[in-house]
């Protein structure tokens, strides 16, 4: 079996320095947001006013209604909902489950919404009255909010003032076209799907097999056209480095060690684009294949300390248990290996790339406790 040549991967070339922060957007929508929060000091005749300590619960709600419009609106045009997180509070699906998480990091980190779409509704109008839908709830309910503080005033502590300032602003934001790691603001993803529709079919076969993974598909039972789609984003893409950590997980799932090397080294070159979670990803899954594939457990050791030096991982156990095994020290595998198990089941996770964990994980399990018995005799 041939080597596929991974110079990042085997620490010959470094992994890419994260892009630098875009300000132009950024500091546009600190404007905007900074106007709106100093319009209601100004004493503007008519213009409602704003209680700064409800300044926080306002922009809750306004989230919600943002997200729930995405959601509403794929339902409409038939993309049932995945996920929803507002701040901390995180609601997904995962396989038939609908679970609840609440993670402390993600407080002031803003709201995300997932659909699922399937392939009868791979149209890019679909699309865009999905990806509209935040926008146009958002202006609604800011609207809404302007009539009753124009019918009945700001109400007490001047709550309504304040949510209407905090829809105003989850209104515009979105707006602007910016992007982060795989994310693209509403703006930006709208400009794309509304003047490249052709180009967006990578992005909507990457929703449309999030549709499988998420039912509880593993990657070898992925649609093979949605992953041939899939394949056509740009390395450009703001998503081109996920793209090719789904691409890695199915190769390496139909046992072409190969070509997941191939997907795992086109991630890393582009991972400066990737944002901090997926970059950490793909840096703990290169310490697993340097351990597994590559047989070099220093490698991974590498790996490792990198993935750990961007943020704390939730779990490091995987990793530990490859080197161990590669150590042939299959004793120390175990308890690590029974970890990562306990935390999927813990979490009842039972997504397509979660069945396929704990498929490898027996296997591991498996062979650790054959290789100890061998050497007892």
């Amino acid at each position: 079996m041939s080597m596929a040549a991974t110079p990042i991967l085997d620490l010959q070339v470094s992994p890419p320095d994260p892009s630098p922060t875009r300000w132009f957007p950024v500091l546009l929508g600190a404007l905007i947001g900074l106007l709106v929060g100093l319009t209601p000091m100004m004493s503007v005749r008519y213009l409602p006013s704003s209680n700064g300590f409800l300044l926080l619960p306002a922009l809750y709600i306004a989230i919600t209604v943002h997200e729930a419009g995405h959601l509403l609106f794929g339902s409409i045009v038939g993309m049932p909902p995945g996920s929803l997180v507002i701040g901390g509070i995180v609601i997904f699906k995962s396989g038939q489950r609908w679970l609840i998480r609440f993670d402390y990091r993600r407080i002031f980190g803003g709201g995300y919404a997932k659909v699922l779409p399937s392939t009868d509704s791979f149209r890019p109008t679909a699309f865009v009255w999905m990806v509209a839908g935040g926008p146009i709830a958002s202006l609604i309910f800011t609207l809404a909010c302007g009539l009753a503080v124009f019918s009945l005033g700001n109400g007490p502590w001047r709550w309504v003032g304040t949510l209407f300032w905090a829809g105003l602003l989850i209104a515009l934001v979105p707006l602007l076209p910016t992007s982060s790691g795989l994310n693209k603001s509403d703006g930006a993803r709208l400009l794309v799907l509304i003047r490249q529709p052709e180009q967006s079919r990578s992005w909507m076969a990457v929703r449309a097999l999030q549709t499988e993974e998420t039912h509880g598909k593993m990657p070898r039972e992925w649609d093979a056209e949605l992953v041939r789609q899939m394949l056509l984003t740009e390395p450009s893409a703001s998503e081109y480095p996920y793209v090719q950590l789904l691409a890695f997980y199915r190769s390496l799932h139909q046992g072409n060690e190969p070509e997941a090397l191939e997907h795992l080294e086109n991630a890393l070159a582009r991972s400066a684009h990737a944002g901090k979670i997926v970059r950490q990803c793909l840096f703990l899954e290169a310490a697993c294949a340097s351990a597994q594939l590559r047989g070099n457990p220093a490698q991974a050791r590498v790996w490792l300390q990198r993935a750990c030096a961007l943020q704390k991982p939730r779990s490091t156990d995987g990793v530990e248990a490859a080197i161990a095994i590669r150590e042939k020290r299959y004793g120390d595998a175990l308890p690590h290996l029974a970890a990562v198990r306990t935390l999927i089941t813990r979490r009842k996770l039972d997504s397509g790339l979660c069945r396929f964990a704990k498929e490898k994980l027996a296997d591991d399990e498996r062979a650790c406790s054959e290789a100890m018995s061998e050497l007892s005799r």
